[in-house]
């Protein structure tokens, strides 16, 4: 993984996630996190909220409607 030289601000789709998580989530947003900050605190976000979180088997095949 390249490391965020500088601190580069969040991106605007992260700023936009970000935002609607933490409401989702009822947690404060912080604007002022830098790029990888921003990450870190989605991966968290996404844990409270269950946005990402699979439940089933990764070697299970997906039924697919025909």
């Amino acid at each position: 993984m390249v490391s965020n030289p500088a601190g580069r601000p969040m991106t605007e789709a992260q700023r936009e996630y970000l935002k609607l998580l933490s409401e989702q989530a009822e947690e404060p947003f912080d604007d002022s996190l830098d790029e990888d900050a921003a990450t870190r605190r989605i991966e968290e976000l996404r844990e409270v909220t269950g946005k990402g979180v699979h439940d089933r088997d990764p070697d299970e095949p997906v039924e697919r409607p025909e």
